[in-house]
């Protein structure tokens, strides 16, 4: 049984592919799995499936091994792969050399998958191998380019925002809307209750594992563990190489010990609970009693806008603007989408992310991010639609003593019982946003960073370009949690990661030790540099940071080069103040 002694009796090829594809690879054909899948999604899930059900990559080398049953990869081998990939990609929907591949792993069919090799590799192994490089290589920009290819064009169609397909879309006002349902498998056939797989940004240096074994594809989970959502835009972006000049607003500036509301707790046997529920009442979105000017949301979107003014006329552009943990509700954030999408917007922003206490009627704690895009002509925006994301929050913030303590909270929480985040837990799901040519960012609330449970494996395997972490917690010091677990992600998959808290916890948890403290409200990571603390100097209102993406070379287990995966590098920052007149209208925001 091509040289395999069997030592479980599992599931055979045949019956694997016959569960991938329960309607058959060509399903207007017939339900046999015989002929092979139309898209080169539909070969990957097949032969990367079958490769990390025996976690096959690990014998995957790129030049002579010394031990039996290891599948070595030769230069030639790998040029014709690479070149049959090319031809695929560049429109041939009948090669015969891949076409023969299929149909000699189809003829294994009685093989079983979980087989250990007495002296030689089994033969399917190799062709395994084969069609995911090939596969793999098919979908070089896969979700990416502008111009999708021909096999995948009426699925990215329907994948991608068209303003004229109301069922794809939920209007939040006139022009915003927002999305929820996005690609989740780029799969024609293959069932994502089995397999998915979604494009891929970066591929790991380090480490032997399914996501060092190919540059375009990840191979994902079954749906039944966390979505992703990959949303590409349906116009050409910017190039990577162009400056990212992003505003950081360590908002909100000032919470009070109130913001932080106590659920009643059920007392049993005569003793309350030993745990119970906090809330947070968003007291910095609405002005003080007796303060003049509009209502808080105007107020907010007057503020905000007037610090991305202050920025451009430092650094000229400005593309993004991130606010921490729940610094918004929704009826704020839609202003503030409106006013930034208007045709007299004092910036054209290209993204746009925030934490949020609502989306829509429904009360959590969410992450928001809206893309702009933009028809120009002669140079003037003749149109702009913003789409956001919508993410809910994957874990419970628990506030326990030391917590209570150290945020100075003992007047609204009891320090002597534990506290969660009164929050429910739904489906769980990781927006990826292509936002440049061949760069995707993703973004996080919190406790998600910590928790690898559910969606730490599918971010890693995607390898999100930027990471943007939103937190409400204390300053952000190279040695506390949040710095380190975003080192993980910059060594593995590469990503550069960014934390952003705001000032309000940043001064509560200071004043609370006695001293000044610091003032660092944000941790930037990368895979070539340390830590870089941004600090928020005393007097300032936020943070004008300067990032580039730079090629970087990543090369696979089996040898194959890629130069030209994009790594975000930080440049620079400089802090943002508003002259003394603005502050003193915004001074019950920002003391």
């Amino acid at each position: 049984m091509s040289g395999a002694s069997i030592i479980d009796s599992g599931e055979t090829i045949g019956a694997f592919l016959r569960r991938l594809f329960p309607l058959g690879t060509r399903p207007e054909k017939s339900d046999s799995c015989d002929d092979m899948p139309f898209s080169p999604t539909d070969v990957f899930a097949a032969a990367a499936s079958l490769f990390e059900s025996c976690e096959l990559y690990r014998r995957v080398i790129a030049f002579d091994g010394m031990e039996p049953g290891e599948i070595v990869v030769g230069l030639a081998e790998r040029e014709e792969w690479v070149g049959l990939g090319r031809q695929w990609r560049e429109g041939d929907t009948s090669i015969p050399a891949i076409e023969g591949l299929w149909k000699q792993l189809v003829s294994c069919y009685r093989d079983h998958v979980h087989a250990e090799p007495a002296d030689a590799a089994p033969s399917w192994w190799r062709t395994a191998l084969a069609l995911l490089v090939i596969a793999d290589e098919a979908c070089v920009d896969l979700g990416f380019a502008y111009s999708p290819p021909h096999w995948l064009e009426d699925f990215l169609r329907d994948a991608s925002f068209d303003p004229s397909n109301v069922d794809e879309v939920a209007r939040a006002t006139s022009n915003h809307v927002t999305r929820r349902n996005a690609a989740d498998t780029f799969c024609l056939h293959a069932s994502p209750f089995v397999a998915r797989v979604v494009p891929k940004s970066r591929t790991p240096r380090v480490g032997c594992t399914m996501r060092t074994i190919s540059h375009n594809l990840a191979l994902l989970a079954p749906r039944s563990s966390a979505e992703v959502a990959w949303l590409r835009q349906p116009n050409a972006p910017r190039a990577d190489h162009e400056p990212l000049n992003i505003v950081v607003v360590p908002f909100p500036f000032r919470i009070p010990a109130t913001c932080f509301e106590a659920r009643d707790v059920e007392i049993a046997e005569g003793k309350p609970a030993s745990w119970g529920f906090f809330d947070i009442d968003q007291k910095w979105l609405r002005p003080p009693p007796g303060t003049s000017g509009s209502d808080g949301p105007a107020e907010i979107v007057d503020f905000l806008t007037a610090l991305l003014e202050k920025a451009a006329q430092d650094v000229g552009e400005v593309d993004a603007l991130v606010l921490p943990e729940g610094a918004l509700d929704w009826d704020t954030y839609c202003a503030l989408v409106d006013r930034l999408a208007s045709p007299d917007a004092p910036v054209r922003l290209e993204f746009l992310i925030s934490g949020s206490s609502s989306y829509r009627e429904e009360r959590n704690n969410f992450v928001l991010t809206t893309t702009f895009v933009r028809e120009l002509a002669d140079g003037q925006v003749v149109s702009c639609v913003p789409i956001t994301g919508v993410q809910a929050k994957h874990h419970r913030w628990r506030l326990d003593q030391d917590q209570i303590r150290g945020y100075a909270l003992a007047s609204a929480l009891d320090p002597g019982r534990s506290w969660w985040e009164g929050i429910s837990i739904g489906a769980r799901r990781i927006g990826l946003t292509v936002f440049r040519a061949g760069s995707t960012f993703a973004a996080m609330i919190c406790e998600d960073l910590a928790r690898s449970e559910p969606c730490h494996a599918a971010l890693r395997a995607v390898g999100p370009n930027l990471v943007f972490v939103l937190l409400m917690d204390g300053p952000q010091l190279p040695q506390r949690w949040a710095a380190q677990y975003s080192t993980v992600l910059a060594d593995d998959p590469g990503s550069s990661v960014m934390t952003l808290t705001s000032l309000g916890l940043v001064d509560r948890s200071n004043a609370s030790r006695g001293s000044g403290g610091s003032r660092t409200v944000a941790i930037w990571k990368d895979s070539k540099s340390g830590m870089v603390p941004l600090d928020c100097p005393k007097g300032a209102d936020a943070l004008v940071m300067t990032l580039s993406g730079v090629d970087e070379h990543e090369t696979t287990l089996d040898g194959r080069g890629n130069r030209n995966a994009i790594s975000w590098r930080y440049h620079g920052h400089q802090a943002v103040t508003l002259d003394p007149d603005a502050r003193r209208r915004w001074f019950w925001m920002i003391g």
